[in-house]
């Protein structure tokens, strides 16, 4: 997600560009399960470990493209 982050603060996005975005989110999306399964995944309060990816800023990233 940090690639994601920085690409998509980008002063000058072309379609090249939102490739790259693309595949940022693509390779976050491809391993979060792993995420989950090794624990890595921590709520901030309990410091439980998550199993799922409710997070509505997360939600959020799937319109960053299409709307550019």
């Amino acid at each position: 997600l940090m690639d994601f982050r920085y690409l998509s603060q980008a002063t000058v996005i072309d379609e090249v560009h939102c490739q790259k975005i693309l595949n940022a989110l693509q390779e976050f999306y491809d391993h979060k399960q792993d995420i989950i399964a090794c624990g890595a995944h921590l709520g901030t309060k309990r410091k439980n470990v998550l199993n799922n990816w409710h997070i509505p800023k997360l939600e959020l990233t799937q319109s960053v493209i299409p709307s550019i």
